[in-house]
């Protein structure tokens, strides 16, 4: 065990082998934060003809949420109903799509929500890094006064190749040129989601894509797997063509390496993701993260 400390933590907390979400919230709140994730109605310029249609190759119809005829209130009260009795308060998430993809006035009219439920402690964004500007981070700024607030970009791939190959239909200048504008509101915290596993990615890719993320000025990160939704795009080529997904144990592996370069101080906010189990196509070893959690702790138990 090792002691890691982030910018937005006092003092120093104890974590299990890496610097983990869990660890990094109870650090900074005193106790275990929930997350309440809701779908806020955007759509996506991948989506909508602004940039292309069809979204990323990986992405679900429903851009991983709910769908938008739900009332947000509804969404965050049922979610309170039952996860309540677990825990006490919780981060408000706009997960579904692109979480700034609008004007300012109308960003703000989803994002104050958070102010009707006192048991919301902190705002968290997902969002596409060509869909940020000076004003929207003003108004995502203006929540640091009350609230913990996190704004998380999608890299995916530092590879142009493998970024053209997803759709992506964004380029690392936009990401970087996201960030250099992010910077510049030290209350922000600054997360990153990437994907181990994709297709036509080198042999050591993930040391590579380590060593890069290091040179970033960032407080977390989300590293996924590759899966396949049977609402994706991908699914209709995975079960025409095929595609070599990576294994539970490679995948694993790639983690422990990756994690043992990574800068100690950044947050590890997630690793792996899934889909629904009736949604997912493959791999099916994504269901159980129990297992790859389990095994990533044998590797650093060796």
């Amino acid at each position: 065990m090792e002691n890691f400390q982030n910018r937005f933590l006092k003092e120093s907390v104890q974590s299990d082998h890496y610097f983990s979400c869990n660890s990094f919230l109870k650090g900074k709140f005193g106790e275990r934060i929930g997350k309440i994730t809701i779908d806020a109605g955007f759509t996506c310029p991948n989506r909508d003809g602004k940039k292309g249609y069809g979204g990323c190759i990986y992405c679900d119809a429903l851009g991983s949420g709910i769908g938008k005829k739900i009332p947000l209130e509804q969404q965050i009260e049922e979610q309170l109903s039952y996860r309540i009795k677990k825990y006490k308060k919780f981060l408000l998430y706009f997960q579904a799509y692109t979480n700034t993809y609008d004007n300012v006035e109308d960003l703000n009219k989803r994002y104050e929500i958070i102010n009707k439920y006192d048991e919301l402690v902190g705002l968290v964004i997902g969002t596409r890094a060509d869909c940020i500007d000076e004003e929207k981070l003003e108004l995502i700024n203006s929540y640091t006064d009350k609230y913990f607030v996190q704004i998380e970009y999608g890299l995916q791939s530092i590879n142009k190749g493998t970024r053209d190959w997803m759709n992506r239909l964004e380029t690392i200048e936009e990401f970087e040129n996201a960030l250099n504008m992010t910077y510049v509101y030290p209350n922000i915290f600054l997360g990153v989601h990437v994907i181990f596993g994709l297709p036509y990615e080198t042999k050591n890719y993930h040391i590579e894509l380590a060593e890069y993320i290091n040179s970033l000025n960032i407080d977390g990160i989300k590293i996924h797997n590759l899966y396949i939704p049977k609402s994706s795009p991908l699914a209709k080529i995975y079960e025409k063509q095929g595609i070599k997904l990576i294994k539970q144990d490679e995948f694993v592996k790639q983690i422990y390496e990756f994690l043992k370069i990574l800068n100690k101080n950044i947050v590890i906010m997630r690793i792996g993701g899934t889909a629904l189990p009736n949604e997912l196509l493959a791999p099916q070893w994504a269901l159980n993260k129990f297992t790859t959690f389990e095994k990533l702790r044998k590797l650093y138990l060796k």
